[in-house]
C-alpha cells in the first residue's frame, strides 16, 4: 500500500470540513448494508454480491473516518490506507485491501468470487466494524 501522503500529493484526497451528519449517515448505511447481507444465504450464486456489498460497507466506514478527520477520498485504496493511522491491525487492513482487488476484478473484469472469500470478508467486516465504530466512540452511530 502507498503512504497516505502520496494520495494527498496526487490529489486523490482533498481537505474538507468534517460533516457530522454525513458521518452518521455513512456509518448507519454501512451497518444496515452489513446487517442485510449477513441475513442472506451465502452460496456460490450469492457470493459475488455479498462480497461486493460487504466491501462497500467497509469502504463507507473508512470514508466516515476520513471525513471525521477532514478529508474526502476519491480513491478506495487511500481510504483503506488511512485506517493505518488508527493503529488497526495491519493484517486486517491488508485483508481489506485484498478484498478491494477481488471486488474490482469481479465488478470490472467479470472474474468469479470464491465462496471462501465471501465468508472471510463477512468475518473481517465484523472485526473492522467494531474497530472503526470505536474510533467514533459512539458519537456518530
Amino acid at each position: 500500500m502507498k503512504d497516505f501522503e502520496i494520495f494527498l500529493k496526487e490529489g486523490s484526497i482533498k481537505r474538507i470540513t468534517p460533516n457530522k451528519s454525513l458521518i452518521k449517515s455513512l456509518v448507519n448505511d454501512a451497518v444496515k448494508r452489513l446487517d442485510f447481507y449477513k441475513k442472506l444465504r451465502l452460496d456460490n450464486e450469492t457470493s459475488k454480491y455479498i462480497l461486493e456489498n460487504v466491501y462497500e460497507s467497509l469502504r463507507e466506514l473508512a470514508d466516515a473516518v476520513l471525513i471525521k478527520d477532514g478529508y474526502k477520498s476519491y480513491s478506495h485504496e487511500a481510504s483503506i490506507t488511512y485506517l493505518l493511522r488508527y493503529n488497526l491491525p495491519l493484517v486486517e487492513i491488508n485483508k481489506f485491501d485484498n478484498f478491494r482487488k477481488i471486488r474490482n476484478n469481479s465488478k470490472y473484469y467479470g472474474k468469479p468470487v470464491d465462496l471462501e472469500d465471501s465468508k472471510e470478508i463477512v468475518e473481517l467486516a465484523e472485526k473492522l466494524l467494531k474497530d472503526i465504530r470505536s474510533i467514533f466512540k459512539d458519537a456518530y452511530s
